[in-house]
Formats: structure tokens, sequence, C-alpha cells
């Protein structure tokens, strides 16, 4: 039943519509403007209507710095000129306050002709978006210090999609605008040229209700999308500020430097400065030979370059040479940090300042006497053993207390290697080191005390020139080395974790643009047939054309149908991911249930001309959600005959055997591209040869939520040109039912 007929203030509709319109006349005359335009731009309505625009733009005309006004007026000389719409660059345009000021502002301006019968511009519509807030915060971001961290940087680049995501979004929006006005401009024609209007103004508000209520669910994504993207940039920040902890626990603790995959010097901290007496200045750009003292062989350099350019940590010690020609000593660690291939592209060095206790060592080469004097008060565990018996033959107190001993005697008399070391081939290795080479030096070894502590030893053996004992020296590194392992962990935590975040990232971007590419291919279709019918409803005057109205009347009515269904379907994608649907069981008996549900599918059937055969096997009667499994084979038959050739058979075949139900739709329709089935449960997501064929990429992963609603699973096989099979699997229920055993065969069209 037709609404009751009422006159539509067509005026009050587009001044309080929203977003920024003037309306203008071919010769730039302003004839209507938005009550969002004129908050904005501070404007008294009466003070600009029937005012030539550049009388009153720009408000401000001593802002040499606006370009405004040549380029409006380009902008303007093209609608008119080439009768289609033109975007224009963000512009800068003061606004004038009330108290005679003027405030900087940024607009995105676009214009748009209406024309009429003849193709003539009747009207411009002039609509801009204030992105001051956008064009200040980038503005302050770009003067911040980009060499901080890649980190940050990075969140800037989020925070910039975030606004071209909004954009993108606002487009959307633009164009339903767009849409409004040019609506509400059709129906200010047609109630001047059409005495008859009730009826049909009345049918042209509720299109332009439901469009206004498309705009509400964009708006909601819009909103939604906003609060992904600020939870990822919050996730990055806090990956950010806890890789900072770690960075100034390193800088305050050890010398630190960073350089690039070949060696160059990016980054050094200020303990690495003091320590080499040059300035970073003096120091970035330069490789490590800078410092470089002589002292090591090349192929000890060999082997580190070796190392780190397989990914591997090394560990060392190095002598390097200060500025002003001084000998310090570092212990060293360096951590490559690897990219997607497994390459590093930059190296982590991590020293610690060894130069005293090296130059204890030599010195206490230089004389016994300050030897045994030092030895005795050494800070670190020593012994001496027999080379040829193998015997210990003297140890400080620091030894004794290292390895738990009672006194100097005890450890003397039953100090034993192999009691010690954890891996015996550290014992081989040492020995035959000293056999060799008169010294051994062990980085890094796993020892035991006698209360069977285990500890990480640095261990430092070396004959005296007489070789007639070997000097052993022992530093507890546990500490160190769990720091190091739990730093390690940590990168490489922090490292995986970066890395998924962007790996998430991207797979948010890639559903964003599959959104964005089906939203404007769905939305648009049958928007621009509802406004397409309206504008030719009005050119059938006579009664005699009522049949043309219908069928127009009824091409809007399919359209709107269509854009209920998309919403539907974004609705009930979105209360599947809440959990607001829960499946409620009932007792049906499922072969009847399938068959009334083809029925239900006969028109769509019919125009095909396709034939449906249906099989079932085992028990009737199944006690699951009702509701649910409709949903689920309506979206699996209603693709089958959306993808099928007119004149081709559907198969419908279920069973319940065993409290288990399966139910298979098959079809021999235009099947599915190999590649692309992996992606086939992915929101948003539709195969390239059914881009030309209406849908929204959702149906599928709505049914796969709603199978496991019920407790069951749903898989796929299908090969292109030869059809496509989905099948779902699923309890019947926890009561055994009495066996009906039905086997039908039926065929419908």
């Amino acid at each position: 039943m037709l609404r009751e007929e009422k006159e539509i203030d067509f005026k009050a509709l587009f001044e309080s519509a929203p977003g920024l319109y003037l309306v203008l006349s071919p010769d730039l005359i302003i004839l209507a403007i938005s009550d969002a335009y004129a908050n904005a731009t501070m404007t008294k309505r009466e003070e600009i209507i029937d005012k030539h625009l550049f009388e009153v733009f720009p408000d401000n005309p001593n802002n040499r710095t606006a370009d405004g006004v040549y380029n409006l007026r380009a902008s303007l000389n093209s609608v008119l000129k080439n009768k289609i719409a033109h975007t224009m660059a963000v512009q800068k345009y003061d606004i004038r306050r009330l108290d005679g000021t003027f405030e900087k502002r940024y607009w995105s301006p676009r214009n748009k002709p209406v024309l009429n019968s003849k193709n003539e511009v009747i009207y411009i519509i002039h609509r801009v978006e204030d992105v001051t807030d956008f064009i200040l915060l980038k503005n302050e971001q770009s003067g911040k210090d980009k060499t901080t961290s890649n980190l940050e940087t990075r969140s800037l680049e989020m925070a910039e999609e975030l606004i071209i995501a909004n954009k993108e979004l606002a487009f959307q929006n633009e164009e339903k605008g767009k849409h409004e006005i040019e609506l509400i401009v059709a129906n200010k024609e047609l109630a001047f040229q059409n005495q008859e209007k009730g009826k049909r103004a009345d049918e042209l508000l509720v299109a332009y209700e439901e469009l206004l209520k498309s705009e509400g669910i964009i708006i909601k994504l819009n909103e939604g999308l906003e609060q992904k993207i600020t939870d990822r940039t919050a996730q990055l920040e806090d990956i950010y500020r806890d890789i900072s902890d770690y960075r100034f626990a390193l800088d305050e603790s050890s010398i630190v430097a960073v350089t690039s995959h070949k060696g160059i010097i990016l980054h050094v901290n200020d303990n690495f400065c003091k320590i080499s007496k040059y300035t970073k200045k003096e120091l970035i750009g330069q490789d490590h030979r800078i410092i470089n003292s002589g002292y090591h062989s090349k192929e000890f350099i060999r082997e580190l370059w070796e190392t780190i350019a397989n990914g591997k940590i090394w560990k060392g010690e190095m002598k390097n040479k200060a500025k002003d020609g001084t000998i310090y000593w570092v212990d060293t660690t360096i951590v490559p940090f690897l990219n997607e291939h497994g390459k590093p592209y930059k190296y982590l060095a991590i020293r610690s300042d060894i130069t005293q206790r090296k130059n204890s060592l030599e010195e206490l080469e230089a004389s016994e006497d300050q030897y045994r004097d030092l030895f005795e008060n050494s800070l670190v565990a020593m012994y001496i053993t027999d080379p040829k018996t193998r015997k210990t033959i003297y140890t400080n107190e620091m030894g004794v207390a290292f390895f738990g001993y009672k006194s100097k005697e005890d450890f003397i008399e039953n100090y034993n290697s192999s009691a010690h070391f954890v891996d015996s081939s550290d014992i081989e290795k040492m020995r035959q080191d000293i056999v060799e080479k008169g010294e051994a030096n062990h980085n890094q070894v796993k020892m035991k005390k006698l209360d069977g502590t285990y500890i990480w030893v640095k261990l430092f053996s070396k004959k005296n020139a007489k070789k007639n004992s070997v000097q052993t020296v022992l530093l507890d590194i546990t500490e160190r080395i769990h720091f190091q392992e739990e730093l390690e962990k940590k990168v490489n935590e922090r490292t995986l974790e970066l890395t998924n975040s962007l790996e998430r990232e991207k797979e948010m971007n890639e559903m964003k643009s599959r959104f964005v590419s089906m939203a404007s291919h769905e939305f648009r279709t049958p928007l621009s047939t509802i406004l397409s019918s309206a504008s030719l409803i009005e050119q059938y005057k006579e009664s005699e054309q009522q049949d043309k109205r219908l069928k127009h009347i009824n091409r809007i009515n399919s359209s709107v149908r269509d854009l209920t269904e998309i919403l539907n379907d974004f609705l009930s994608l979105g209360q599947l991911e809440k959990g607001i649907i829960v499946a409620e069981n009932n007792l049906f008996n499922l072969p009847e249930f399938i068959k009334e549900l083809a029925e239900e599918m006969n028109g769509d059937i019919r125009k095909k001309n396709l034939r449906i055969n249906f099989y079932h096997d085992g028990e009737a009667i199944i006690e699951q959600s009702k509701k649910i499994l409709k949903n689920v084979l309506a979206n699996l038959l209603s693709n089958a005959i959306k993808y099928s050739p007119k004149e081709k058979e559907i198969n419908l075949i279920s069973s319940v055997i065993n409290n288990k139900v399966s139910v298979t739709v098959k079809d021999y329709g235009i099947g599915i591209p190999e590649e692309e089935q992996k992606h086939l449960f992915t929101e948003f997501y539709r195969a390239r040869n059914v881009e030309n064929i209406q849908g929204t990429g959702l149906g599928l992963i709505i049914a796969k939520k709603y199978v496991e609603l019920l407790g069951g699973n749903i898989s796929f096989i299908s090969k292109p040109n030869e059809g496509t099979m989905f099948t779902i699997q699923f309890p019947q229920n926890n009561k055994p039912k009495p066996s009906n055993q039905i086997n039908k065969n039926i065929a419908m069209n």
C-alpha cells in the first residue's frame, strides 16, 4: 500500500544533506549551500546566495600562499567544457573567523556537472572535504628525526595508510553523496514538471532512505577498519618500546656498533667513542679498519667475516687501536640481522672492555715475582699443572673457591679435569692446542662445580717460558652467557613478532583492496540502475506509458534487493565474528527439508532450465539447527545455480549414517582455477573467472563459519570447466534415532 501523498521540501532536504556542498549555475552564480558547508567555512547563507563565486572567494585575498582561485577556475572551466566531474588536488584556503581573524585550512574539492536531456550543463555541484587535520599531522610528523628507528618510519607509514584507507572509503561515501544530490535535483525537476508527483516522489524518497542506510553501513565498516589499523599501530608501538628498553640497557652496559652488510659503520654509542677516542662524526661511514691495531692475522679476520656472512653469531677477543694510538682489548659478540632470504643486511657488535685483564696477563709473563703476587691475589681463578703428568701443581684461593674445594691442598690432591668438564672433547681440544701451539684459548666452555652446579667458563691456558708448567686462567661468564642468550632470544622474538605484524598488515591491506574493489563494483551497479530508472520515469507522463513506468519501478526494487543481500552478508559475517549467532537445535526430516529448500529456489532454477537430482541414504531425522543448515545449503545451492551454464544438472546428495550427516552439492559449471583454490575461504576474495558475476566474496566464508557452529566442517573439489563439488559434514545428534532407511532419486526442474 502506498504512503499518504505529501509534499517534499527538496530545499530543506539538500541543505541538511551530509557533506559540504555548493550548487552553482553555469555562469558560477551560487544557487544553494548546505548547512555543513556554511558551518565548516564560517559563512552565512544569505551573504553569498545569488552572488558570483569569485566575488566571495577567496575570503582572504591577502594570503599569497593560496593558489585556490586559479586552480578552482581551471577546474570549473574543465567541467563546463568536458561535462564530466573533476577532482582537484588539496588546496590551502584561509577561513575568516567571526572575530575577523583568519584560520589556516586545507580542502579537497570536487566539481560535478548536472546535465539536462540535451546534454547541457544546468548546475555544477561543488563539494569539498576539510583535510586540515590530516595535512597538519603529516607536516608535524615529517619534521621529526627520521633516523631514530625504522619502526618509527613504519608507524608513520601506517598512519598515512590509515588516512588513505579512510579516503578510499570516504570516496565511496562521496559517490553516494553525489547520488543523493543528483537524486534531489532530479526530484526537484520532476516536482516542477509533473503535477502528479505524489506517488513517484514517495518512491524516490524510499530510495533515498535506502541510500542513507547504505551510507550508515559504510561508515560503520570504516570505523571498524580504523580501529583495526589503530590496534596494529599500538602493537608496533609496544614492540618499539620494548626494543628501545633493550637498546638503552645495551648502550649503558656495553660498547655498541651497528654496521651495514659491507662493514660500513652506521651507528656507534657513547661508550664506543669513549674507548676509541673518535667522535661519532669521524666513525660513521668508515669501516672497522679505522681501529685496526694490525695485531690479528688475515686468517683471523677472514674466519670472523665468513662466520657472520653465513648468518652465525661470532664471539671472540679483539685488540684495537684508539685514535691517539693507545691499544685496548674488547670481548666481542657480533650478531647478524637477517632479511627474508636469510641473508645478513646489517650487524650488531656488542663489546666489553677487557684491556685491564689482558694487560694483567701480559704483566704476569714479564716477572715471576709479579706473577706469583698477582697469582695469589688475583680476582680470577688460576691453577698450574705439569704438562707431562697432567697433575695440579698449584692454585690460588679463587681457584679453590671457583670449584668449591675446601683448601689449596684439597684442590691440588683431588682436582680432575674429567670431573669438571661437561664435554670431554673440550679437554682433548685444550690439551691438543697446548701441545701444538703452546696455549689454548676457549671462549665458552661448560663446566661443573663439586656441588653439581653448571657454569660457563672462559678458559685460557699457556705454557711458561721453560715449558715445564701450564698456567690456566678461568673466568665465570655464566651471567654474561645467560644475558646474551636472553638478549638473542628477545631480538629473535621481536624480529619474528615484527615480521608477523608486517605480514598481518599486508594481509589486511590485501583484504582492504579486495573490499574496496568489491564495494565499488557491487554498490555502483545497483545504484546506477536506481538513478537511471528514476531519471527515465519522469519521461513517461502519459497514462498509456504505465507499463514502462512499472518496468523501471521493478528495476529499482530489484536493485534495492541486491543491495539488501550485500548488506545482509556484511551483517551475517559481523555477527558470526562477534559470536552473536548461536545454534538452536530442532528435530526435523533432512530429505524433506532439502526438497523444500530446492523448491524455494525453483524460480532461479527455471530461469536457466537446470535440473536438480536429489539422493538420500540412511536415517531421515536429525537434531540440528534448521535455520543455520538452511543458510549453508542455500548459499551452496545458489552458487551452483549461479556458476552453472544453462540446461545442466546439479546433484544434491545427503546421508545420515553412524550419527554423521553428510550433504554434497555438485555442479558441472565453470569451476575454480587451481591456483586460486587456496584463497576460497578468504574475505572479499573472488576468483578471476567470476569477476563479471555478481557476488561479494563473503558467501563461502559465512557458510564455513555456520558449518563450524554445527560442529562440522566443509570441503570441496573443483576443476576448471568441469564443475565443483562442496561437501559439509556434521554430527546427527547425541541420541540415536530409529533407523528409517531412505534411498530416493528425485528430479526437480
